[in-house]
């Protein structure tokens, strides 16, 4: 917490709940405490490799 709060993010503990938001982006996570007064966060990184997205069109016609 103490390491968040110095890069200048707000955390909110409240009904439960805890919020961190950032300066500019606002609300950057929103966890539930569990059972064992946890707040658990799953935190997935954008992958590193090239990725390619295509549509295929009514015509059958495959866009990048």
């Amino acid at each position: 917490m103490g390491q968040l709060q110095e890069r200048g993010l707000a955390i909110l503990i409240q009904n439960n709940t805890c919020k961190l938001f950032h300066p500019t982006r606002g609300l950057i996570m929103d966890a539930t405490m569990t059972s064992n007064r946890m707040f658990a966060i799953a935190v997935v990184m954008p992958s590193k490799e090239p990725v390619a997205f295509f549509q295929t069109s009514e015509e059958g016609k495959t866009q990048l």
